[in-house]
Order: structure tokens, then sequence, then C-alpha cells
């Protein structure tokens, strides 16, 4: 046995033990009876999704052809799907299911109850890899270092900072790594899901496309090789409980997933609007802040260990000068598709940080602490340096890594300012007062409640000063209150069709029965906006929601 692993690194020896006692442990009697009760609830709850969306149908159906997503396997999605299916009529219209390499048999018995024929295959077959195998060499040899990844060629003029996106997901790397010796496999894989989604297109008169998400190999080339045909393009997403769809009318819409109203939205509503959805906003961030909030980063980031540490134990445990400000630069996770929001003054989020601690490291006027993201372990191991890793090959005493297990609120309310690429902490920092950089526009930074960085070099000048100096920190609090209304609240008259995190996944089965009979006449008022907003042309169904509810549209 030692002589059949000898050749394996010690990492990937533990992941397959890891993976052999996994299908040990599901082999056990209480495993089987757990899976048999899961299969039970999800049939039940996929009975009761038919029976809901065929009773609260709007009509008529306005599309002949629909392709529907079944390659992200989660209750959320289905119940989604279920509205959207009311909202259009879509019973009435022929719609075919696209697979992908997971859960293929349970998601066919899942499309069949809702009215979905399973029909297409993306990305699942090997043999379809292997035919790009030749192409994808050519092109993984003029790959010498990361950027060069970026400036790949690919069918049907596929963006390559999204394809990047996909290889740092495979890679599970902050950058791609030119010698990765499965890099052309994974280029092989982009080729076939973007020649798979062309001909599934090509094959039918699709006229609607319903998507769990545009991001990643698969589900960019569904959207993306849609959009290019003219085929209407729905994104049934969601985040913070709420259905947050997108519509791919735009090339740019595929960077454009959070549902962020422009500046001239944000600005325009009257004086009480803007003091309701500050309202609005204070109690969702008194929720967050305060470790109540349910979503998979407010539990990790703010949900343990509140009131451990103050400002005085972060310059005592991590021997800081007292006498100097304390800037946190919160990382991201480093595979998390940076590139679905948009982002040009750097190349990813490696890229961002390897920058930040060089300019750390040159101005001593500052404790320069490092965060990690609250959600890494959630994601998955790093392959390749992390954070750790970076912070270590530069070694100076007034820069450190922010120990893990620290409460997010307790941190921000211990340091002076923070740093971040457009992650959330520039909202919860700015409602307490608290000013934050942004190192790129991102998907809120022209709402001006956090310090905006016009271009690269423009960033790093602003880390060698003190830049949050003038900033109207007492404005950029109403704002940011302002904004979580928009970002993580919903009107009052739809909390009650807000779902669970999808992190929770297969356990969302067993509530959905008791969400769906408690939630009244919401969920069918939820079905005729979602109806309003597809007439309306709207990008953002989230955005189109709280216009709604402030009386911007007029029905």
């Amino acid at each position: 046995m030692a002589g059949l692993f000898a050749h394996l690194s010690l990492a990937r020896v533990g992941r397959i033990a890891n993976r052999l006692k996994a299908r040990l442990l599901e082999l056990m009697p209480g495993a089987r009876c757990r899976r048999t009760e899961e299969m039970r609830r999800r049939k039940h709850g996929v009975e009761l999704l038919d029976a809901f969306s065929c009773a609260h149908k709007l009509g008529p159906c306005r599309y002949s052809k629909v392709l529907v997503d079944g390659m992200w396997d989660n209750p959320n999605f289905w119940t989604r799907f279920a509205f959207m299916r009311a909202a259009l009529a879509l019973a009435d219209s022929e719609m075919h299911g696209v697979l992908g390499p997971w859960n293929r048999e349970r998601v066919s018995e899942t499309m069949v109850a809702l009215g979905v024929t399973p029909r297409h295959s993306l990305a699942t077959n090997a043999a379809d890899i292997r035919r790009h195998r030749d192409a994808a060499h050519q092109m993984a040899q003029t790959v010498t270092c990361a950027d060069d990844a970026m400036k790949l060629q690919w069918p049907e003029g596929f963006p390559a900072d999204v394809a990047y996106d996909g290889l740092l997901r495979r890679q599970r790397r902050g950058d791609v790594d030119p010698h990765d010796p499965r890099l052309a496999g994974h280029i092989a894989e982009a080729l076939a899901c973007l020649e798979q989604a062309a001909s599934i297109l090509d094959a039918c008169t699709y006229d609607l496309v319903l998507l769990s998400h545009a991001l990643n190999f698969d589900f960019a080339a569904l959207a993306w090789c849609a959009h290019v045909r003219g085929i209407e393009v729905l994104v049934l997403y969601g985040d913070y409980g709420a259905n947050r769809f997108l519509r791919i009318d735009a090339p740019d819409a595929i960077y454009d997933m959070a549902n962020v109203p422009s500046r001239e939205v944000f600005d325009r509503l009257d004086v009480d609007a803007q003091a309701r959805m500050r309202h609005c906003g204070k109690e969702a961030l008194a929720e967050r802040l305060g470790g109540m909030a349910l979503d998979i980063g407010a539990v990790r980031a703010f949900g343990q260990g509140r009131g451990a540490v103050d400002r005085e134990r972060v310059v005592r445990e991590l021997k800081l000068d007292p006498d100097k400000p304390i800037v946190c630069v919160y990382a991201s996770n480093w595979f998390d598709f940076p590139h679905g929001a948009p982002m040009s003054h750097f190349r990813d989020f490696r890229d961002w940080i390897d920058a930040t601690i060089v300019a750390a490291a040159a101005n001593r006027d500052v404790n320069w602490l490092f965060r990690a993201h609250p959600c890494d372990e959630w994601y998955g191991g790093v392959k390749g340096p992390t954070l750790a890793d970076l912070l270590a090959k530069c070694p100076a005493d007034h820069i450190t890594l922010v120990p893990p297990g620290w409460n997010g609120m307790d941190l921000m309310q211990a340091i002076d300012a923070g740093v971040t690429y457009f992650g959330t902490v520039a909202i919860e920092l700015a409602s307490i007062g608290k000013p934050a950089l942004l190192a790129d526009r991102g998907w809120y930074g022209q709402l001006s409640f956090a310090c905006m960085a016009t271009s690269r070099e423009d960033y790093l000048s602003r880390l060698a000063s003190l830049w949050w100096r003038g900033m109207d920190l007492e404005d950029a609090q109403d704002r940011a209150e302002q904004f979580a209304g928009w970002w993580f609240a919903c009107p009052e008259t739809d909390k009650l069709t807000m779902l669970r995190d999808d992190s929770q996944q297969e356990d969302i089965w067993r509530t959905l029965p008791d969400w769906l009979e408690l939630a009244g006449d919401a969920p069918a008022q939820e079905i005729e906006l979602m109806d309003r907003w597809v007439k309306s042309g709207h990008r953002h169904f989230h955005v189109f929601r709280w216009l709604a509810a402030q009386d911007v549209f007029k029905s």
C-alpha cells in the first residue's frame, strides 16, 4: 500500500483517505436512513413546488421553447425556478433541461416533476473534453505567467477574464499557475463548454434561457452564447435570502451580478424614501454586525467570539506601536470569481495583495493588519501561496496577520481604517463611522460611501499616505446605511418570501413545506412582481423590487 501511494504528495494522500472514509460512512445503516429521508423530503418538496407553480400561473405564456439550467442542484434554485415558471406561465411552453456533471439522476427526476425534459449535457463527457486536447495544449504553451492567461483568445468572443476566473477556480489559487500540468485540461474543459453551449443553442430555437449563475466555464458559456445569439437570458440568482435575478441584456451584464442601483437611481430618491432605506439598512446592519444574520459570510465574520477583542488587546498581542494608526486590509477569497464585478486596476486578488504588501512595507507610519477572508475554510483549502505565506516573505514589525477567530465587529471597532478590493466590509466599516478604501470600482464604488481609487497608481499612492484624512465620515455613514437597505434588506411586504441561505443545501427541503404555508399571499405577490420585472426590461430584479416599493414604478 505504501508503494502504491509513494508518488503522491501527503496532501493528496490525505484527500484520498478522506474520500474513502466518506464513502465507507455512506454505507453505514444510519447514513442510508438519512439519505432515504432526504430523498423523501426532496420528492415532497418538488411536488409542492410543482403544485404551487401551477396554481399561481400567470398568463398567457410568451415563450415557446425554454432552456433550463440543471447544473447547480439547490432547493432554493428550484424554488426560484418554480416561481418564475408561474410568473411566465412556462408550463405552457416546451422546456428542455441541461445537466452538468453532478447529481444527474436526481436533477433529472426534479426536472421531470417540474415539467422540464432533461435533454442536454454540458462538459460531462470526458471524450468531448479530450477532443479539444490539442488546441488546449497549444493555448497552454502560450501561458508563461498569469498575465498571459488573461490574453487567451476564446471561441465565441468569450471574455478572457471570465475564463481566467474559471481557471482560478479549478486551480484554487490566487493567480493562474502556468506550470500546472492540468492547465491544458482545464482549458480543454472551457473549450468543450463553449462548443457544447453553442451547439445546444444552435440545435433548438430557444427564446428564453434560465440559469442559476452566469459564472465559470459552464454557466457563463451558456449565458454568453445565448446573449450573442439574441436569446433572452435570466439568471435566477439569490443572496441574503432575497431573489436577485439578473437579465443578461448586454455584454457587460455578465460582470453585473450584484443587484445594485446606479448612482443616479441611488441619489434621486426623495428625502422620505432615503430615510426609509436608511432605517431598513440600520436594522439589517444591527442584525449582521450583532452576529444574528444567517448568511454564511456573516456567520463566519460576526457570529462568534464577540467582546473578546479591543484595541488594547490588538496592540498588545500583535506588538503594534500604540501611537500609530491601525489600518486593516481585508483580503478576498483568492478564487471566488474576482471578475464577477468590474475589476480593471489589478489582474486578480493575488496581484492586488502582492502590491498592497509592498506598499504597506514602505509606509511605516501605519500599523498594517491583513485579515484572511472568513469563508476561506468553507470554500476549501488554497493551493499555492496563502495570505500568511505572502506576509511571511515580507517580515516587518509594522505588518501582521489577524489571528483567525477574532470577531469582525470587534476588529472594526479597534482599527482606524480598512482597505478592501470590493468586499462588504466597506459597507460595514462606513456604517460605524470608519473610513474604507476601495482598490477598484467593483460593484458599489460609484455610491461614494467609501474612498475609491481611480487607478492602480492612485490606489498605491493612497496607501503611502493617511488617505482618510478629510473624509466626510458622517455623509459616508448615511450613504452606507442607505445602501445597506438596498443591499442587505427587503421591503417589509416581501420578507415572508426570503429563503434560507443557499449554503444550507439539502436541509432546505425540510423547512420548505412550512415556509410555503406560513408565507401566505407573499409568494403570489412575488410571482406577480417577477412578471412585472420581466416585462419592464430592467436589468436587476432586487433593484426593481425596491423601486417598486418606493413607488418609482407605477403599475
